[in-house]
């Protein structure tokens, strides 16, 4: 978070006047996650003594709020924070409610944590081999229902097409257990990224501890029109 809050801020220039836009988007799989990590970030700024309001730093979006979509809405347009986090869902109901709210285009970084909860795949089974039916069952259920995380990332990214590359956020994902089925649609499949381009931080697996593994694929390219970077 701390690397987070230290990276330059992105402003968009629209004709002689200029805006700060949303520089890292969060997805958390909970409500609960969302909030802890904005009391980190509210301890963190309160420690500095900045001037700035904590809804210029960060903001949640999350599913059920007791906020109307619409008030939300309306904070995102109005005070677009540094870092905003949220819960899949609920970040996919803002970006349907209004696709220009979350300014996915001029995103500096995405982070997904806990990507083996909240991207679903299925184990794959060889041909002939038990429980395949059981296998394709699953891949087509993950196909029809991919789960708003996927959504969200294939906006962002693409979804593996050339015209997402060309505008690619930094991607860190981390992960308490990295699947080989999951490893395998990530690297593979999904198009969000780029394997030759990809930094893999993995810790050291004990009998008392699990192995955390994360995937950081660094920016390909910046926009470069309009676009500068400066401090909270």
């Amino acid at each position: 978070m701390l690397g987070l809050l230290n990276k330059p801020r992105v402003v968009v220039h629209e004709g002689k006047g200029s805006k700060r836009v949303v520089t890292t988007l969060f997805i958390v799989p909970h409500r609960d996650l969302a909030y802890q990590l904005v009391e980190w970030i509210e301890r963190l700024v309160g420690a500095l003594g900045t001037s700035a309001r904590l809804s210029s730093i960060v903001q949640v979006v999350v599913r059920g709020s007791n906020k109307p979509l619409g008030t939300t809405v309306k904070e995102l347009k109005e005070t677009p924070p540094h870092i905003l986090i949220g819960t899949p869902q609920g970040l996919l109901e803002i970006y349907r409610e209004d696709e220009d709210v979350l300014q996915l285009p001029t995103l500096s970084t995405v982070v997904v944590d806990e990507v083996d909860y909240l991207v679903e795949t299925a184990a794959r089974k060889e041909a002939g081999k038990s429980f395949h039916k059981a296998y394709e069952k699953a891949v087509r259920k993950v196909q029809l229902h991919p789960g708003p995380t996927r959504e969200i990332l294939d906006v962002i990214y693409g979804g593996g097409k050339e015209e997402g590359r060309k505008k690619r956020a930094q991607l860190i994902m981390t992960s308490a257990t990295l699947r080989v089925h999951l490893k395998d649609y990530l690297f593979e499949e999904s198009g969000w990224l780029d394997r030759y381009n990809l930094v893999k931080i993995v810790g050291e697996k004990t009998a008392k501890q699990v192995a955390h593994s994360i995937l950081i694929a660094p920016e390909k390219t910046r926009v470069k029109s309009k676009l500068r970077h400066t401090k909270l």
